[in-house]
């Protein structure tokens, strides 16, 4: 497999995503470096909030919210997204999307 290397941190969604056609950015200060972006879950409700790890977790500028900032968790697995936010393609469609 190749490697893409690119100076693009910026990730729009596809509409046919998980998630629908959407920006992946922090929910507190807006930065939308997916290198730098991870999520975590309130604890009363269902509900996930994207965070930056830098600087919005590490000076604990939501501590009154209702969440866990210690269970916070990178977006980006062993090089992939996860796949509850990003589609895993079969293999007939890496087939398919490679050139010829």
């Amino acid at each position: 497999m190749e490697k893409v290397r690119a100076k693009h941190k910026e990730v729009y969604l596809h509409k046919g995503s998980p998630l629908g056609e959407t920006i992946l950015e922090c929910y507190n200060c807006g930065s939308r470096n997916v290198f730098l972006l991870g999520f975590i879950s309130a604890k009363t409700e269902s509900v996930v909030v994207l965070l930056c790890r830098e600087p919005c977790l590490s000076v604990n500028a939501l501590k009154d919210m209702n969440w866990d900032l210690s269970q916070w968790c990178p977006l980006i697995d062993d090089r992939c997204f996860l796949p509850w936010l990003v589609k895993i393609p079969s293999e007939q469609e890496q087939f398919e999307s490679t050139p010829n």
